[in-house]
């Protein structure tokens, strides 16, 4: 996105799924990063039924001021042994107006 010196609100969706055993739990956090430096870190908790999927939404409404060309990019990490997969990622980022 190209700044204009004004908020911009960023939404992060995706859908998620816990791979263990019915009942068992995973979490997963999520880095949202503005040219490469952390902005906030968003965690789920995901509850595994039947292998199904479930919708993640975040919403953070970044401050800063800067103008020009910006990279906006989420980073997910989560242990491995507990399992959970990470599907159908949307990132969408808009300029407030004065």
């Amino acid at each position: 996105i190209t700044r204009a010196g004004l908020a911009t609100r960023v939404e992060f969706s995706t859908m998620l799924r816990a791979d263990g055993a019915d009942g068992t739990a995973s979490v997963i956090a999520f880095g949202l990063y503005r040219d490469g430096t952390l902005l906030q870190t968003f965690s789920a908790v995901i509850i595994a039924l039947s292998g199904k999927f479930e919708v993640s939404t975040y919403v953070f409404t970044d401050t800063d001021s800067g103008t020009g060309a910006t990279t906006y990019t989420v980073k997910a990490k989560h242990d491995a042994a507990l399992g959970c997969a990470v599907a159908n990622r949307f990132l969408g980022a808009q300029q407030f107006k004065k």
